[in-house]
């Protein structure tokens, strides 16, 4: 396994432009009637996002992310599966007069060459909103909505020998909660 991340700021952090990438290889052995079935699995991805702070009080970012997961198998009838997934992000926080705070993070996966069962594109979009409370600024009431869309899923391979896993899992959905912190 490999994975990097490198980031450059421009314009005293005005601009922040970051690459990441991960390379993931597995060798598995199995049998496969009584044949010796050899299953090679390569995971690649690579990020880009660019971040962008015009003013103390906004900053926003856009992402997009693509991954490959593939499999070649040593017995020539095994199937070789391959998938790949996009992942679009953007995220950001707004400070509005009053000590009013508005943030959200919001990913867009789109997944290819899964079992239909399971391939699925998924909206996720978190939201909170945050008011400053006390002269010295020393705690906030939020709102927090969480799985605004109602689509938090988890889709997982596996891949073991000549067994090929596609999972969806579902997770805690929607909702919502109110914090004060101090």
């Amino acid at each position: 396994s490999a994975f990097y991340n490198w980031s450059k700021p421009f314009q005293n952090r005005r601009y922040i432009f970051t690459l990441n990438g991960l390379l993931n290889y597995n060798h598995n052995v199995a049998l496969a009637d009584s044949l010796k079935n050899i299953g090679k699995n390569v995971l690649a991805a690579q990020g880009l996002v660019f971040e962008y702070n015009p003013k103390e009080w906004l900053e926003v970012d856009f992402g997009v992310r693509y991954s490959v997961n593939a499999t070649k198998y040593s017995l020539p009838q095994e199937q070789s599966p391959n998938y790949n997934s996009w992942t679009l992000t953007s995220n950001s926080r707004v400070d509005f007069p009053g000590g009013i705070v508005f943030r959200y993070d919001f990913q867009y996966i789109i997944n290819n060459g899964l079992a239909s069962s399971v391939s699925k594109n998924i909206a996720l979009l978190n939201a909170s909103l945050e008011k400053t409370l006390f002269k010295k600024k020393n705690g906030f009431l939020r709102l927090s909505g969480y799985d605004i869309f109602k689509q938090n899923t988890n889709i997982n391979r596996t891949v073991t020998g000549n067994n090929i896993t596609d999972t969806r899992t579902n997770r805690l959905t929607r909702y919502f909660m109110l914090s004060f912190t101090y």
